[in-house]
C-alpha cells in the first residue's frame, strides 16, 4: 500500500518532489498499488521508488529517473517513458503494452515475463536486460541495442529489429518463426554471437 504522504506529494509539484528527493536521500518512496493514472511525471527523480503494482497507464514519465525502481506487476500501458532511465529496475510481469521507449536506458533490468506488445523501443539500450519469457509481439526495436540480453522464450512474432545491434543474444527457445524482419539478409541490423539453442527460424551462428 503506497505511503499517503509520498503519494500526495509526487502529485502536487514534481519540481518539489525532486527537492525533497533530494534534502531527503534516505527515504525510500512507496507508491505501491498507488493510482498515478495519465500523470504528467516529467523528469520525476523516482531512483529506487517502489511502485510495484501501481496503475501508471498513459501517464507521462519521458526523461524520468527509474533507476532501481520496483516497477513489478505494475500497468504502464501507453505510458510515456522515452529517454527515461531504468538501469536496473524490476520490471518483471509489468504491462508496458503500446508504450513509448524511445531512447530510453533499460541496461540490467529485469524484464521477465513482462508484456511489450507494440512498445516502441527505438534506440532504446537494453544491454545485460532480462527479456526471458517476454511477449515484444509487434515491437518496434529500431536501432535499439541489445548486447548480452537474454531473449530466451521470448515471444517476437512481428517484432521490426531494422538497424538494431544484437550481439552475445540469447535467443534460445524464443519464437520466432513469424518475425520476417529478425533475419540480417532481410535488413542492417548488426547479430553477432547468437545462442539459438532450439529451433526457432534462427540459423546457428558464433
Amino acid at each position: 500500500m503506497a505511503n499517503f504522504q509520498h503519494l500526495n506529494r509526487l502529485k502536487q509539484d514534481i519540481e518539489l518532489w525532486n527537492l525533497w528527493r533530494l534534502e531527503n536521500p534516505g527515504q525510500v518512496p512507496d507508491l505501491s498499488n498507488a493510482d498515478l493514472r495519465g500523470l504528467d511525471l516529467t523528469n520525476a527523480n523516482l531512483l529506487l521508488s517502489n511502485l510495484s503494482g501501481a496503475d501508471l497507464s498513459g501517464a507521462n514519465l519521458s526523461n524520468a529517473f527509474l533507476s532501481g525502481a520496483h516497477l513489478e506487476n505494475s500497468n504502464l500501458q501507453g505510458a510515456n517513458l522515452s529517454g527515461a532511465h531504468l538501469i536496473g529496475s524490476y520490471l518483471s510481469h509489468a504491462n508496458l503494452s503500446g508504450a513509448i521507449l524511445s531512447k530510453a536506458i533499460l541496461n540490467g533490468c529485469d524484464c521477465r515475463y513482462a508484456k511489450l506488445t507494440e512498445t516502441d523501443l527505438s534506440e532504446a539500450k537494453l544491454s545485460m536486460t532480462n527479456l526471458i519469457c517476454a511477449d515484444l509481439a509487434d515491437a518496434n526495436m529500431h536501432g535499439a541495442q541489445l548486447v548480452d540480453t537474454k531473449l530466451r522464450g521470448a515471444y517476437l512474432c512481428g517484432a521490426q529489429f531494422e538497424t538494431a545491434r544484437l550481439q552475445e543474444v540469447d535467443l534460445a527457445e524464443a519464437i520466432l518463426q513469424c518475425t520476417t524482419t529478425l533475419m540480417p539478409k532481410d535488413f542492417g541490423a548488426y547479430i553477432q554471437g547468437w545462442h539459438p539453442q532450439a529451433d526457432n527460424g534462427l540459423p546457428i551462428a558464433s
